[in-house]
């Protein structure tokens, strides 16, 4: 990485840890709710990813919901994620979905699930409703992410 590319990267920090420290205040100063907003596996929001390290996507983008029980969902500030990209070119843990996948769509038609940038996130990061997944795409999916883990984690 070249020091002007560091340099830019430092100032992308810098800026998120501002932006971070604002979404800390806004939540505890308001004392925002754990169960809003209520998510369910397979909507899709627009969120803040902040600024990520090297290849994980960063910024706003869609999110999938990739978490089934609605206990846990309700009860906790914290869900799993998997990035959407709008680049559907095909590869290797990768899920493409158009508008015949959705059950609900605002303004979403088509996209890429990135299985490998799954994650958890705070509910705070997730902005706007965008859409829901239709069941059997949640299952090709879930399909997916357990091949991901099964080839990529060593066995003991």
């Amino acid at each position: 990485m070249s020091y002007f590319n560091l340099e830019k990267k430092i100032e992308f920090l810098r800026k998120w840890f501002e932006k971070k420290e604002k979404l800390a205040i806004r939540y505890f100063e308001n004392q925002i709710e754990k169960s809003k907003p209520y998510v369910k596996a397979g909507d899709i929001y627009h969120a803040d990813l902040g600024v990520n390290i090297y290849d994980e996507i960063d910024r706003f983008c869609p999110v999938l919901i990739f978490q089934g029980n609605d206990y846990y969902l309700r009860n906790s500030n914290v869900v799993f994620v998997i990035p959407i990209s709008s680049n559907t070119q095909s590869k290797p843990y990768r899920v493409n979905f158009n508008d015949y996948d959705l059950t609900i769509s605002e303004g979403l038609s088509e996209g890429t699930i990135l299985i490998q940038q799954a994650r958890p996130i705070s509910k705070t990061r997730l902005l706007d409703f965008r859409g829901r997944l239709s069941e059997k795409k949640m299952l090709e999916i879930g399909d997916m992410f357990i091949e991901f883990i099964t080839k990529n984690t060593p066995h003991i």
